[in-house]
């Protein structure tokens, strides 16, 4: 353990790369719920000996860790049966504490499917209220800072709670200002014709990158966040900060919506092959990629008022990596959409000048929560040539989350390599990190295992790293 206190005894240690212990996984029971496609389980180089485990899944079947079947063979069972693996959970934390009288007396596991903080309290005592954490504080931009790009980075100070939570999740709002001089009021934030963007976040904590799109050239803007900690509590919000943004899109000086470096000027192109060449079509902008190396377009349909602004995005440029596609041959294509009325499903028509690889499926990048299959909204032609798109304006597909007749969308056709399914048996340490009906944000659960595979008594964990 650290210090003076043992591995196991409700504390979570972090594992530092290159400094791992060597792992033996032997009759253990795992209590799992959240998001199986993270990396929950040591690498099995990194483990000597794995033999008589069991997985329970409280999750949906689909998304149960089945590659740890393969990964280690026959070292793990997995129990996709809410009914049957909680009814086993009870049973074998029954039968630790009766064959471990002496450790952890005065504390007692809670019931199962009842989650409140602590999961541990003394013997007979009720568990104290979760109280809220402090309300952010905002740092960047600077209050009435001007000049700001178009995309900039939201910061607030680190999370703060008394009570000791950690911090699971933000939400962050954009509105455009109301006048100024005016103060920033609420009204920035409650009225459709001025919020630009509300999002909530487990991973964009306490910095948030504003994407493409989502801001205006020479506009007054104002912003707020508020915390909610792991126990499921939200802050108030913070003070109202304002900015406003730089005069003018250097990128774009002719101020047609395409940056300049990226605009087609081949009086030919003909991507949706119906004789009238693109540049030429009033309801259709088209972009070169990578330099010229291609060209995409997109095509307004259903309920589409106008497409405001296009552009090409190298994928390489985007540091998150989670759930990213392996391969995206033609990076990933970002559109403003402006929208007959707020709340309307609109459609649109992707052309590309190469197909798409068998195979590949349309993926989007929000801003707040990362990598997404879009495959539901999404339906290729037979030559692969283009796709057809629908989103929700406020809905599926936009990434400002906001009913505002406005829908943004970055995405593109990307492979990602299939994960393996996996499984085996026991019962000697029981390690959970379910939440009976809430999610536990990520990062959390590589940690919660690490704690348990050395851990020398029953521990259940409910801790978050977050940066």
């Amino acid at each position: 353990g650290y210090g003076d206190v043992p591995f196991g005894y409700g504390k979570v240690f972090k594992l530092d790369e290159g400094n791992e212990p060597d792992f033996r996984i032997t009759n253990c029971v795992f209590l799992l719920e959240y998001d199986a496609g993270k990396t929950i389980f040591p690498t099995n180089d990194k483990v000597s000996a794995c033999s008589n485990n069991t997985v329970i899944w409280l999750g949906d079947p689909d998304d149960a860790p089945n590659y740890l079947l393969d990964d280690f063979p026959g070292c793990f069972t997995v129990i996709t049966d809410r009914d049957q693996g909680k009814s086993l959970w009870e049973d074998r934390v029954a039968d630790w504490h009766a064959r471990h009288p002496g450790v952890g007396a005065n504390r007692k596991p809670a019931v199962p499917g009842d989650y409140s903080w602590p999961r541990y309290a003394p013997e007979g005592s009720t568990p104290p209220p979760n109280v809220e954490p402090d309300a952010p504080v905002l740092l960047l931009p600077n209050n009435a800072e001007t000049d700001v790009l178009l995309t900039p980075q939201l910061q607030t100070n680190d999370f703060s709670d008394t009570d000791g939570h950690d911090h699971g999740l933000t939400q962050w709002q954009i509105g455009r200002r109301i006048g100024n001089p005016e103060p920033c009021s609420e009204e920035s934030f409650t009225n459709s014709d001025y919020i630009v963007f509300d999002g909530t976040s487990d991973s964009q904590l306490t910095l948030f990158n504003v994407r493409d799109f989502l801001l205006d050239a020479d506009t007054d803007y104002c912003w707020r966040a508020r915390f909610t900690d792991t126990g499921n509590a939200t802050s108030d919000w913070s003070a109202l900060f304002a900015f406003k943004t730089i005069a003018s899109d250097e990128n774009d000086q002719n101020q047609n919506g395409i940056p300049d470096d990226q605009e087609v000027d081949d009086p030919t192109l003909d991507l949706d092959d119906n004789g009238v060449p693109d540049v030429n079509q009033g309801d259709m902008k088209c972009v070169n990629t990578d330099g010229g190396a291609g060209q995409i377009g997109v095509k307004e349909g259903n309920n589409v008022a106008s497409i405001e602004c296009l552009n090409w995005t190298d994928p390489n440029t985007i540091d998150d990596t989670q759930n990213k596609p392996d391969d995206i041959p033609m990076g990933l294509v970002s559109f403003k959409l402006e929208v007959d009325n707020p709340g309307d499903i609109a459609e649109v028509t992707v052309y590309l000048s190469e197909p798409a690889p068998a195979g590949a499926k349309w993926y989007k990048y929000y801003a707040i929560n990362g990598w997404q299959d879009y495959s539901a909204h999404a339906v290729f032609s037979p030559d692969r040539t283009s796709v057809e798109l629908e989103f929700k304006d406020g809905g599926f597909g936009d990434a400002d989350g906001v009913e505002n007749a406005i829908i943004i969308d970055p995405s593109g056709a990307g492979m990602l390599s299939s994960g393996s399914g996996g499984g085996g048996g026991g019962g000697g340490c029981l390690i959970s990190t379910a939440a009976y009906g809430f999610r536990m944000p990520k990062k959390s659960l590589a940690l919660v295992l690490l704690a348990g595979l050395l851990m020398i008594s029953l521990s259940v964990f409910r801790k978050n790293f977050k940066k």
